[in-house]
């Protein structure tokens, strides 16, 4: 983001016309690479959660006192960084009268600031055992309720003699959840060659409406598919 509005100040006086895609390019080059570590993250997390889905609370008390500690002095830490930023946003958009190197600066303060309370607020939440327990609980009760909804859903069907039996309901959930997932890959996928595309050749400033369509058509999906997949009754 930071990117994004100091090469805006450049596109917008417009020395050359291709300096007006270097924000687009900035902001994609960020959001990219984050959306694959998070991807990445996601799935090394549930990897671990799936083998690992109790833990024994092996943390000592000044490991958590400490870690709290830190938490505080991130925090701390964390607003007088975005106190100096702001310092610097007034100072660049009042004397010097450059509203996009005030938004630069206001965006990596922001972002370091991000960064330090992110990281001491995880290092200070794994120490929390009970709480990571108390989610897989969680996770599990919304599982069998999300199976017994499906379950609903499927009732029973025809095997085509006229004779009507019940459905594998697991055999259906585990269908409806590769479905959602494989809809979900397409959709965001098209929606991506859909903006990159409205973006670099047709030059629309509204092409992120793109992904803010896919997400709503993968939302869409989530919902329908179970219906859609429902066998014939």
């Amino acid at each position: 983001m930071a990117g994004f509005c100091g090469s805006g100040g450049i596109a917008f006086y417009g020395v050359e016309a291709q300096y007006a895609l270097w924000p687009p390019l900035l902001l994609l080059a960020g959001m990219l690479p984050a959306c694959a570590l998070l991807f990445f993250a996601r799935n090394a997390h549930r990897s671990f959660t799936r083998c690992h889905p109790f833990v024994e609370d092996f943390y000592r008390n000044d490991d958590k006192i400490r870690a709290r500690k830190r938490k505080h002095a991130a925090w701390a830490a964390a607003m007088a960084i975005v106190c100096v930023g702001l310092a610097f946003f007034c100072f660049q958009t009042g004397p010097l009268q450059h509203l996009y190197g005030g938004l630069a600066s206001l965006n990596i303060a922001c972002a370091c600031a991000g960064w330090l309370v992110v990281h001491a607020t995880m290092n200070a939440s794994r120490t929390d055992v009970a709480a990571y327990n108390r989610r897989h609980e969680e996770r599990t009760a919304w599982e069998d309720s999300e199976a017994r909804r499906l379950s609903l859903i499927a009732g029973r069907s025809d095997d085509g003699a006229g004779d009507v039996r019940p459905v594998d309901t697991d055999m259906f959930c585990r269908r409806v959840q590769e479905q959602r997932k494989a809809a979900a890959g397409i959709i965001m996928a098209l929606s991506g060659i859909v903006a990159l595309v409205m973006l670099f050749a047709l030059h629309d400033p509204n092409w992120m409406l793109a992904p803010a369509i896919g997400a709503l058509a993968c939302i869409i999906a989530w919902i329908a598919l179970p219906f859609i997949a429902r066998p014939q009754r």
